[in-house]
Formats: C-alpha cells, structure tokens, sequence
C-alpha cells in the first residue's frame, strides 16, 4: 500500500471516530432531555395530587366548622320557640350535648363537603 491509501484509510477512520463521538453526544443529550421531562412530569403530578390533597382537607375542615356552626344555629332556633314536645326537648338535649363535644350533624357535614369539592371542581 502505498502512503496515500493509508493516509486516506486513517483520515476516513478519523472521520468516523469524530462521527460517532458526536453521534453518541447527541443521544446522550436526547436521553438526559427525556430524563428531565419524565422528572418534570413526575414533579407536576405530585404537586398536583398534593394540592388536591390539600383541597380535600380544606374541604374537610371547612365542612366540619359550618356543620358545627349549623348546629348551633339549630340549637338557638329551637331554643327561642316557646312550644317544644317533649321529642323536639330531647332532640335540643341531645343537639345541646353534640356541641359540648364538638360534634357535627353527618348529613350537614356531607351537604358542606359536596358543595366544597364541586367548587374546587373535584368529585367525591
């Protein structure tokens, strides 16, 4: 073989060394930009399953404070009216000891936290 090919041989061979260098860069580069974009997509989906979270204990708490506030409410109604049975007496008692142990009528409570979630645009 004479100078020339081998000359050519080792430039082509060079040439395919840069290649494949700069080749496996840019797959490199392609699979960190996908890493990073699947990581992102994580990251959004976590933040927006925690501010969800966050939305249905507000929603809780919210519903709970208004079904205690709503049985207040019912226990001065009744309280203010002259001519009670002897139930609807039973019923205050019984109203009057749910309030001392910061209790909560459950069927108030469900109406305040279904209202809540469709504001927020969530589902129960």
């Amino acid at each position: 073989m004479n100078k020339n090919t081998v000359f050519i041989s080792v430039v082509i061979l060079i040439g395919c060394i840069i290649l494949g260098f700069f080749y496996y860069l840019t797959k490199t580069e392609e699979h960190k930009l996908l890493l990073e974009l699947q990581n992102n997509e994580k990251i959004e989906e976590n933040l927006q399953e925690t501010t969800e979270a966050s939305l249905r204990q507000n929603c809780y708490n919210e519903a709970i404070e208004n079904a205690q506030d709503l049985l207040e409410s019912k226990v001065d109604l009744m309280k203010s009216q002259n001519n009670l049975t002897y139930s609807d007496k039973q019923l205050l008692q019984s109203y009057e000891e749910a309030i001392e142990n910061d209790m909560y009528l459950k069927e108030d409570f469900n109406s305040y936290y279904e209202t809540c979630l469709s504001k927020n645009g969530l589902s129960k």
